[in-house]
């Protein structure tokens, strides 16, 4: 049951007090026809099974009063994930 939801749309500049921030990794590492991309893209259809190999990240900034009660919910159909807190490793899971 989902309560609330709210979403939130990247930009190219985001405010300090917003409490979100995105950074740019370099591409390229791995080979020749890698590319970045601002906001999302479906996997499938991109990487048109030339790769396996997509990265998000998000990072949220939330008040010390209000974290108390946070709820990390993530669904994904992805191969990995890795959640920090502060920094730390919080968990990292692969696909069975």
């Amino acid at each position: 049951m989902i309560s609330s939801f709210t979403t939130e749309s990247l930009k190219e500049e985001v405010g300090s007090g917003s409490g979100w921030s995105w950074i740019s990794e370099p591409v390229g590492i791995s080979k020749d026809d890698s590319f970045s991309k601002f906001g999302l893209l479906e996997q499938i259809n991109t990487i048109a099974d030339k790769s396996d190999y997509l990265w998000y990240s998000l990072s949220i900034g939330i008040e010390d009063d209000a974290g108390s009660q946070t709820v990390l919910h993530i669904e994904s159909l992805g191969h990995a994930l890795h959640a920090l807190i502060n920094g730390k490793c919080l968990v990292y899971r692969l696909a069975d």
